[in-house]
């Protein structure tokens, strides 16, 4: 267990951090050994939340050494044990369930934050669509509970990313050698090119929702900057369809993805 009490200098929370290290190594073999339909949800919190809480101290050390002189000295061995804590983050919520037909309660799978520039967290929640081991086995859904005037750190895939904008209008902002904003009304969906930077912003004063789908594969590399350079360039859009009614009362909206956008 991660745990840190009062004011410590830079040093004594990276060797903190550095400690966590045959923990994440101990949770990795675990995940190693798990069998679909075999996973109890209390093992699978237990594993998620320790990676959780080592994941966020990295993340707020980062932020930190970001800002510090000479802090760059320290962000690779940071940035290792973070990646580790990912690592365990990817296990599929789906192993949980039962025969073919079972409910992963959402309760069952523990919080995830991520946090911003202004070390506010922004509460995900992650599963594959699939059944192997890791979300990034195959495509992978991350639902986003974004809280108001929130902007996420810019970062960019490697994978193309599909977001619907749920619950609140969003602004989607990416990097093509200058910063473009898009916007996406509730019901809306951005697409972000692979190695696109950019970040989404809850501009309202309520929380929004996104619905974002890693696409063939989940999230393998996630490559997050505090600043651009101003030489990043990428590629985004909005794409909006109409209600289609279906089985009578049933209305649903139905997006492509893939090679229709390329």
């Amino acid at each position: 267990m991660l745990v840190a009490r009062g004011p410590a200098s830079t040093e004594a929370r990276l060797e903190l951090l550095l400690r966590q290290t045959p923990v994440l190594h101990r949770l990795i073999e675990e995940q190693h050994t798990l069998v679909a339909g075999e996973v109890v949800a209390q093992e699978s919190w237990r594993r998620l939340a320790a990676a959780n809480r080592i994941n966020e101290a990295c993340q707020r050390l980062e932020l930190d050494l970001a800002d510090a002189p000479y802090g760059e000295q320290w962000l690779g061995e940071v940035r290792a044990v973070r990646a580790l804590a990912e690592s365990v983050l990817r296990e599929n919520p789906v192993l949980q369930a039962r025969g073919p037909l079972d409910v992963v309660r959402s309760d069952e799978v523990p919080d995830r934050h991520v946090l911003n520039r202004d070390r506010r967290r922004e509460l995900r929640k992650g599963f594959g669509l699939h059944r192997g081991a890791r979300n990034d086995d195959g495509p992978s859904v991350v639902v986003a509970f974004t809280p108001p005037a929130y902007e996420q750190m810019w970062h960019a895939h490697t994978v193309d990313e599909y977001t619907l904008a749920v619950d609140a209008r969003f602004a989607g902002r990416y990097a093509d050698g200058k910063t473009c904003e898009l916007a996406a009304h509730d019901g809306d969906l951005f697409h972000f090119h692979p190695h696109t930077y950019h970040a989404l912003v809850n501009p309202g004063a309520r929380h929004g929702r996104t619905f974002t789908l890693k696409y063939p594969i989940g999230i393998s590399v996630w490559l997050p900057v505090s600043k651009l350079t101003g030489t990043e360039r990428g590629q985004a859009e909005v794409r909006s369809v109409p209600w289609e009614r279906e089985g009578g009362n049933l209305l649903l909206r139905r997006f492509q993805i893939g090679d229709v956008y390329h």
